[in-house]
């Protein structure tokens, strides 16, 4: 143990003031700004920033992104100098060239009555006349028609640098040869000779119905009671006026001094320049958005971002020597203790700082451990040194010699009985002093993994309300120390898993955990059993690497990680409220916390440490932001193609406004909506919700998805809402566009009155013609068993009449002549040929057809019995063609016999010469043509000498044979039946035509 005295205290503390200062924010080409040289700017009216640059064309930042246009989108030029947002909604562009006009779907050219014209300011004036100032004079735009007021007044006719509107509905304009106060009839001009510092304007405003009018190298002139006065520097050169309308502050951006801002009531003014952050003193433009943050356009700087923070910053610049704090604890005499690096360790009351180092009777030692115990004394442990004890004059050391569990200190507390808890890399120590006496006497119990812990690596203790010693160890188990008894469950480090670097208790009761690299687990040391609930990055914490902890005054808990801060609120039920994340943007400067280096002050702020600097957020201020968003739509696609390139795109309107609904084809059913809002002061922490009104149940869940997709939507009518919020849970107003998608035409009613009329008609029809088939069907039936009892009919008929009853009568005469000769043999010969024949004719008579080879067999028969018959001579031919298979192609039965006999009775019998007979068979396209062919005294000379009974008979069976062949023709064209006279030589042909079937 080692002891020593402090001398001199009082001159210990350096005076070192500091305050909450602003900041700024640099947007440069680094974070997309097309060019550095910003040189408009317009705060619309759904809060993005559109700027105008110098060479990049236009830009428009919604706080985190830039989207750029130029020639590509439709802007003709990328020299922007003026901006401005009409009544209806439009964004005027001024270039070096002309004037846009944009209304957030295209981009539209007005040329002005002259080229070239190099714009520097637009205005409105109280007509809804659009007024431009320019190199080259004053225009308006009238009834959609530009016209110069330059030249009607005769004034103005050179570079009008600016022009404004007045709450009197008056326009203000100004150039090198003044102020001019512009009215129908003429101008009312101001100069140095009515008072002004300079003739040359540069910029014109009004607070409180007072002309604030900023000058090149004059200052700020202010018209008071028709006498002009100076505010601030009477020699500033002045680019742009703004008017802080709630806090009464008139802000200038200067050519060389970067901005000013001037409390009028008292013509004080403060300046902001490079020094203090700014990217550069030559600035452009100024404005402020609807969260009170100052933007400031610079040339060659870029965009500069104003704002208070959140947080007071405190690091080298405020006299603390180093800018790693590892460790803070709160002082009961105010303010609080920090350790600096290898610096010692400081005490910070008010606007105050007191350093105790090596300079001053202390140690340029690295502490990472603080405690005022509960009589004001400091405990500090070190890295390597042990443990040192200051009572306010005296400074005492404890490390491993005198029973310490290591000289690696990583966490000190008290407990309720006094006795101070030390965590270090080899265990914990416990130390009870002996108040009893002014000596420094102590007493060290030592607690180690082989008495009962669970890993000798202690990051971090906390004592509770039942005095129980909480600690957290490297191996990721959880424990605590009653009455010198260890507990600890496996089932805690198998759920925590990671390194516990920090440990804190809230006002509920609840101890929180910090892990490295499975986030935030908390639970509720009134349950007998304590259960841990999880708190990580599903849940909207920034980062699972946690390495502090800290619960407020307020019952918030912070949660350091790498790159900011994160405010967790859970309600006293255990339901998360919200996360609130803090990094550069809301003014938590210095990156990653240290570990377990927080704590809260007396005053109840909220002290982080971090590696680079030291970061105080006052608990009584209450940050919130209750700007709403206001949620617009991007864009509408439909089957993934912007609505702007489909048949809808007539129904969109200015800033993808639905004109009245959404009207869309059947076919058209896959919508995706793109929908955006406006956050400035935090644009990662904007949140959406939203539904589709007859589509969905409810509303989706609360997420930062800016996009809904809907595909395969039924016909019918929808309304798709869609709200933000931001991270304090202010909520938009909905965003609502009414839907409706068309009804297929076959849904409708009209087509399915018709559908239905068309199918009763079918039905008719088809049951007509059901009818008329079954009629047709009936009658072709009936017809057939007609036909075909006519050819049955007709077959008997022939069958009966096919062979002359004469023919047969000689047949028998001539077998008994035979037979009273004893001609025996020639008897049976012949009565062998003629029963063949009628065997031939009765089997024939079962078929519809026969084959030709058949048919020719019979007439052979038949003929050769004729001869034998006859008592003269004749010869016979039949003769097939080759085309002709005989045994393939069929013909009715014995439909030739009746025309042979025909041939021999009344065509060669009775003439006085050799009769012939030729029967002919020949194959033609599609039919089978028969002729009969005699060469005998021809159908004449033989009508002369017949008599009635064989005219009869003949005429019978001709009858006959001409029905069996018409019936059997009566689809075919061709003629079935003809008788040609022969004279050179006589004779008679007799030609059948019949159709081509086949009896294989």
């Amino acid at each position: 143990m080692k002891a020593w005295n402090v001398i001199l205290f009082s001159v210990l503390f350096c005076l070192c003031g500091f305050a909450q200062k602003s900041q700024f924010q640099v947007f440069s080409v680094e974070e997309g700004l097309p060019q550095s040289q910003v040189y408009a700017m317009l705060m619309d009216n759904n809060h993005r920033i559109w700027l105008g640059t110098k060479g990049g064309g236009l830009t428009v930042f919604d706080g985190a992104k830039f989207k750029n246009f130029g020639e590509k989108e439709g802007l003709l030029d990328d020299k922007v100098f003026a901006l401005f947002q009409d009544s209806h909604g439009i964004i005027w562009i001024g270039t070096s060239k002309n004037v846009v006009s944009f209304n957030g779907l295209e981009f539209t050219y007005h040329e002005l009555i002259t080229d070239n014209l190099v714009v520097s300011a637009i205005q409105e004036d109280a007509e809804g006349r659009i007024w431009v100032a320019t190199n080259k004079g004053l225009f308006y735009r009238n009834q959609q028609k530009w016209e110069s007021y330059s030249e009607k007044v005769g004034a103005l006719m050179v570079d009008v640098s600016c022009i404004f509107l007045d709450d009197e509905g008056v326009l203000w304009a100004g150039n090198d040869d003044g102020l001019f106060k512009l009215s129908e009839m003429g101008y009312e001009q101001f100069t140095i000779h009515e008072g002004l510092t300079s003739n040359k304007v540069r910029s014109i405003n009004e607070m409180n119905g007072k002309l604030l009018v900023g000058t090149y190298g004059g200052g700020l002139n202010v018209l008071i009671n028709g006498e002009w006065r100076v505010l601030g520097d009477p020699k500033e050169i002045i680019n742009d006026v703004y008017v802080d309308h709630e806090s009464e502050h008139v802000w200038l951006a200067t050519h060389n001094h970067g901005i000013v801002q001037i409390r009028p009531e008292n013509n004080s003014t403060v300046y902001f320049n490079a020094e203090d952050g700014l990217s550069t003193n030559h600035t452009r433009i100024i404005d402020q958005d609807y969260w009170g943050n100052i933007w400031v356009g610079t040339s060659g700087g870029g965009l500069n971002k104003m704002f208070t923070p959140n947080f007071v910053h405190f690091n080298e610049d405020n006299g603390i020597k180093g800018k790693m704090f590892y460790a803070i604890e709160k002082s009961r005499y105010g303010g609080v203790w920090v350790s600096t690096g290898s610096n010692g360790v400081a005490r910070i009351i008010g606007d105050s700082v007191a350093v105790f180092n090596a300079s001053n009777g202390f140690k340029d030692v690295k502490s990472k451990a603080l405690l005022e115990d509960s009589d004001g004394h400091l405990w500090i442990g070190t890295e390597g040194e042990g443990i040192y004890y200051y009572d306010g004059q005296h400074f005492v050391n404890l490390d491993g010699d005198d029973g310490l569990a290591d000289n690696w200190i990583r966490s000190i507390v008290e407990d309720q009985e006094g006795v101070i808890w030390v965590a270090t890399v080899s265990g914990i120590s416990a130390i009870t002093l002996d108040k009893s006496t002014p000596l420094f006497d102590y007493k060290i119990q030592d607690f180690s993994q082989v008495k009962g812990l669970p890993d000798d690596r202690i990051n971090t203790m906390i004592v509770d309300d039942d005095n129980r010693k909480w600690f957290g160890c490297q191996s990721g188990h959880l424990g605590y120390i009653l009455d010198n008894n260890i507990y600890f469950s496996e089932e805690d480090q198998k759920l925590i898993k990671s390194p516990v670097k920090s440990l804190d208790i809230d006002s509920e009761n609840r101890l929180w955990i910090a892990t490295e690299g499975n986030g935030v687990f908390w639970g509720d040391l009134d349950n007998q059993f304590v259960n841990f609930n999880r708190i990580g990055t599903s849940k909207g914490l920034n980062n699972n690497n946690v390495y502090l902890i800290q619960a407020d005054l307020k019952n918030r808990v912070w949660a350091g990680a790498g790159s900011g801060v994160d405010e967790i609120s859970v309600s006293s039920s255990g339901e998360l409220i919200y996360i609130k994340h803090y990094s550069k943007n809301e003014g938590f400067l210095g990156g990653e916390t240290c570990s377990d280096a927080a704590d809260i002050d007396e005053q109840g702020r909220v002290w982080i440490g971090t590696l680079d600097g030291l970061n105080c957020f006052s608990a009584k201020k209450g940050f919130v932001n209750d700007v709403p968003p206001k949620v617009f739509l991007d864009d509408i696609t439909i089957f993934y193609e912007s609505i702007l390139n489909t048949s809808a795109k007539d129904q969109i309107s200015d800033w993808f406004t639905v004109k009245d609904k959404l009207h869309l084809h059947h076919t058209q059913n896959h919508l995706s909506f793109h929908f955006d809002a406006i956050n400035l002061i935090n644009p990662n922490k904007v949140f959406f919700q939203y539904k589709l009104e007859g589509f969905d149940v409810s509303w989706s869940p609360i997420s930062d998805r800016n996009d809904a997709t809907y595909s395969n939507l039924p016909s019918g009518n929808y309304t798709f809402k869609v709200k933000a919020v931001n991270e304090d849970g202010v909520w938009s107003e909905e965003l609502v566009i009414p839907i409706e998608v068309s009804i297929p035409y076959w849904k409708t009613t009209w087509f399915f009155a018709s559908v239905v009329s068309g199918i009763l008609m079918v039905i008719g029809i088809i049951v007509l013609l059901i009818f008329l088939r079954y009629r047709r069907r009936t009658k072709e039936e009936r017809e057939m068993l007609r036909i075909e009892r006519n050819m049955l009919e007709l077959e008997q008929k022939t069958l009966r009449l096919q062979m002359n009853p004469h023919f047969i009568f000689n047949a028998m005469n001539t077998v008994q002549a035979l037979i009273a000769k004893n001609d025996t043999k020639e008897a049976r010969y012949y009565l062998a040929k003629f029963s063949k024949l009628m065997r031939k004719i009765l089997e024939n008579s079962r078929h519809s057809f026969i084959s030709i080879q058949d048919e020719m067999e019979t007439l052979e028969n038949y003929l050769n019995l004729e001869k034998l018959n006859t008592d003269f001579p004749f010869d016979y031919e039949i003769i097939v063609d080759d085309k002709i298979q005989p045994d393939a192609y069929g013909i009715p039965p014995l439909l030739l016999q009746p025309f042979v006999e025909n041939a021999i009775v009344h065509g060669i019998k009775e003439i006085d010469y050799q009769g012939k007979i030729t029967v002919r068979f020949i194959l033609k396209e599609n039919y089978i043509e028969c002729v009969v062919e005699d060469n005998g005294r021809g159908r004449k000379a033989a009508k002369e000498v017949r008599h009635q009974k064989s005219s009869y008979h003949k005429s019978t069976a001709l009858v006959l044979t001409q029905e069996r062949l018409s019936t059997l023709n009566e689809d075919n064209s061709y003629q079935s039946f003809e008788i040609i006279d022969l004279d050179d030589p006589s004779g008679t042909r007799v030609v059948v035509r019949i159709p081509i079937v086949e009896v294989y």
